[in-house]
């Protein structure tokens, strides 16, 4: 009886420190994140699985926050994946829009940094009236990133931003502009609350359907 006990115990701390293992390599090198929301749409649906890259900007001892060594700055443009600077308890996926230091001006959804607006090209020949008016895509790029914005049917009321990004900070908002609580309503993104960069889409389900075409969107 003495020995079966010794050897289940033996098995179990085995066990255990497999799964504690696996977990500090999750908490410091990758995660994997589901996306609840649209607010990144057609980027990012909901039921998209996303590669996060935790050690894209920093190496952090596990389960902590702490950082032991940067070795790279967020981008303009990335797509970050980070805690909720108002609850924990939620994680975010946005698009990186400003640094430290920049200031962003936003008016019916354009984006304007350090005075200079982001470049903006129409798909379908649809005209960037009629994208606000009707609802509709276009263009618009950052740094190295082009990517696609959503527009809903212009909202009257919508209040213009104009802030400077604060030391250690940054500015993130949604793909799917009009459609997405981001830092144009509750401040700025800590640094230190930044997980990692998402990478590619390496499943996605939306019940019933599996959406194979997603699967390995670069992002």
């Amino acid at each position: 009886m003495s020995l079966n006990f010794k050897k289940i115990t033996s098995e179990l701390g085995s066990l255990l420190g497999l799964l504690l293992l696996i977990c500090a390599f999750k908490s410091t090198f990758v995660m994997n994140y589901t996306v609840p929301t649209g607010s990144m749409k057609p980027t990012i649906e909901p039921g998209d699985k996303l590669f996060v890259n935790k050690m894209a900007y920093a190496l952090r001892v596990p389960f902590t926050k702490i950082r032991l060594f940067e070795y790279a700055a967020p981008q303009r443009g990335d797509v970050i994946v980070f805690e909720c600077p108002y609850d924990p308890s939620i994680t975010f996926v946005k698009r990186l829009i400003g640094l430290p230091g920049d200031l962003i001006e936003v008016e019916n959804g354009f984006i304007k940094i350090n005075d200079e607006p982001l470049k903006i090209s129409v798909e379908n020949q649809k005209t960037i009236l009629e994208a606000l008016s009707e609802g509709g895509f276009y263009r618009e790029s950052l740094g190295e990133k082009t990517y696609t914005v959503r527009r809903v049917p212009v909202r009257l009321g919508i209040p213009s931003v104009r802030v400077r990004v604060p030391d250690g900070h940054f500015f993130a908002m949604g793909d799917n502009r009009d459609e997405s609580s981001d830092s144009r309503s509750w401040g700025f993104v800590p640094k230190e609350n930044i997980w990692g960069k998402a990478k590619f889409i390496y499943f996605s389900f939306e019940w019933p359907t599996f959406r194979w075409e997603r699967i390995g969107n670069k992002l």
